[in-house]
């Protein structure tokens, strides 16, 4: 029996973490309905598939996790799971598979795994709240960039990081148009019941989902005070270092929480942007809704609907 390959590849910032939660605690929920999500192999980490991704690297990415071990190593592992399951399909998640990955990685992938049906699944969110979102979780990382300096990053022409055309296009050449499905993450949505139903069963039972949610959120008021902490710590000689990062991972997520809870209920508004990187964010969107909607009938940039829309 061929398993077909489920590669939930993100984006960033579309409710991913939550996802992957669900289905790490619902292993043997998923296996009932014929869907393995591996877990007992070296290209697991914690929740999600993070060293499967590290493996096809050619750099050592501080930020993700890895097995420390050879790309060979890591899918021997994991594929010794999957024959040992028999299962009709796999579901691999990991939201740096699309934001890490580029051709050359991308093709790899594909053709270390010829030998399967495989589907990538993708879900889109609307360019701006995904900017504001992911401009926060930077700074909640460590980082010490203003909003401008992170909008020159991110909207730099080599940077695929939101150019959703660009990402989900590379992924379409390596594995085929009709091998993708695009989800549409709709503002106030919960996901988690949308990507199970249409990655793994639309009969599988939900339950209380909304206790997976990872949504550590802070507002523009609580951001800027992070980001001067950062500045500060980031100054010190030696904050740098991967051990010294790792250990303020937790006490940076605390202090958050505090910073949030100290900027109150009114902090939930946008920062602004400036008139330059309005107009780029403008020409992102645009080109991606543009190429989103006639390749996949969505547009993320659209008023929330009651549905996500899932193309195959």
């Amino acid at each position: 029996m061929t398993a077909r390959m489920i590669f939930h590849i993100g984006l960033e910032k579309t409710g991913t973490d939550s996802f992957q939660r669900f289905c790490r605690e619902q292993t043997a929920l998923l296996k009932r309905h014929a869907t393995l999500y591996p877990t007992r192999s070296l290209a697991f980490g914690v929740y999600n598939h993070e060293p499967l991704v590290a493996c096809y690297l050619d750099y050592h990415d501080f930020s993700i996790r890895s097995a420390g071990r050879p790309r060979a190593d890591v899918l021997r592992s994991l594929m010794a799971e999957i024959d040992a399951a028999s299962l009709p399909k796999v579901l691999i998640s990991g939201e740096h598979f699309s934001s890490r990955f580029r051709q050359a990685e991308i093709a790899r992938l594909a053709a270390d795994f010829a030998g399967f049906a495989c589907t990538i699944a993708v879900v889109v969110r609307e360019h701006r709240a995904r900017l504001y979102s992911a401009y926060s979780q930077a700074v909640l990382s460590g980082r010490d960039m203003t909003l401008d300096a992170y909008c020159d990053e991110v909207f730099d022409p080599a940077n695929w990081y939101m150019r959703y055309a660009t990402t989900i296009g590379a992924w379409e050449a390596a594995f085929g148009r009709e091998n993708v499905m695009v989800f549409r993450h709709a503002r106030g949505q919960d996901i988690i019941p949308v990507l199970a139903a249409g990655l793994i069963s639309p009969d599988i039972p939900m339950g209380e989902s909304g206790r997976y949610w990872d949504n550590l959120s802070m507002g523009p008021t609580a951001t800027e005070r992070l980001r001067r902490i950062n500045s500060a710590v980031n100054g010190i000689p030696g904050a740098s270092a991967p051990a010294i990062r790792r250990a303020l991972r937790g006490p940076r997520r605390n202090l958050a929480r505090l910073l949030a809870r100290l900027a109150g209920t009114n902090d939930k508004g946008r920062p602004s942007l400036s008139t330059r990187n309005e107009r780029r964010l403008a020409d992102i969107a645009e080109a991606d809704d543009a190429w989103l909607e006639r390749r996949y009938g969505i547009r993320p940039g659209e008023a929330a609907r009651p549905a996500v829309t899932a193309t195959r």
